[in-house]
């Protein structure tokens, strides 16, 4: 079973591998009325090498097939967030990676 707080460390691990440049934050989308869930915002041309280290990372932990597939919205400046309204954004939790 996929978590919140299982996803973020995945996502954590992804980030630190230092392959992919993303950005991991609380987000809340359309219809969603002002719960925030888990947002990753990746350039256009990531989304699939992301798709493949969460895989690879995984190594079968966690049933990622349980997800539902990601929302996704437009950031400007070639880049996009997809996001997770099942996966609530932990509370204090804090969001890492991007322009640092």
């Amino acid at each position: 079973m996929v978590t919140s707080e299982s996803f973020l460390n995945l996502l954590r691990e992804v980030y630190e591998d230092g392959n992919i440049q993303l950005e991991v934050r609380s987000y809340s989308g359309r219809g969603m009325y002002g719960k925030s869930c888990i947002g990753v915002v990746l350039e256009y041309t990531t989304a699939w090498t992301l798709a493949l280290a969460l895989a690879d990372r995984n190594n079968g932990n966690m049933d990622l097939f349980d997800l539902d597939a990601p929302r996704e919205d437009d950031m400007g400046m070639r880049a996009r967030i997809y996001y997770w309204p099942q996966l609530e954004w932990p509370e204090g939790e804090e969001g890492f990676g991007g322009e640092e």
